[in-house]
């Protein structure tokens, strides 16, 4: 008897591993696509916190170029203006001159022209800031 009960014990305990054989492959089926999602997961907010860090130093980089620029215009118009007031006053200093000794002419003498170049030159070999300018 006991072979009997053998033989019957023997096949439900090959059903029973059998069973564990199918349910294996799908636990191991979901726990790979698992790892598959949270691994996907983790290079998708590494890349956002990546891309965010990016656009954060190129716009601080944009802000200092945008203010280097602005700089550098002002410092050019404010150049230009004190180049056009330096040279104004030459000419005003001129007429002032010709109206004070009798002699107004229309077209400046190269006495004016003289002392604005004098002006001019003296100002560049000084280094300092053009009047007017800022």
């Amino acid at each position: 008897m006991s072979g009997k009960h053998q033989a019957v014990d023997a096949p439900s305990m090959a059903d029973s591993m059998a069973d564990d054989v199918k349910a294996c492959p799908s636990n191991l089926r979901i726990l790979t696509v698992a790892v598959l999602l949270g691994a996907n997961l983790f290079v998708l907010v590494l890349a956002a916190v990546s891309l965010y860090q990016s656009r954060q130093q190129y716009e601080l980089r944009a802000q200092l170029v945008t203010r280097d620029m602005v700089r550098s215009v002002d410092q050019r118009i404010s150049g230009s203006i004190g180049h056009i007031d330096l040279a104004l006053q030459a000419v005003a200093d001129e007429l002032e001159r010709q109206l004070q000794g009798g002699g107004w002419t229309l077209k400046p003498s190269a006495a004016c022209w003289s002392a604005t170049s004098n002006a001019c030159l003296k100002w560049r070999r000084s280094g300092s800031p053009m009047p007017g300018g800022g």
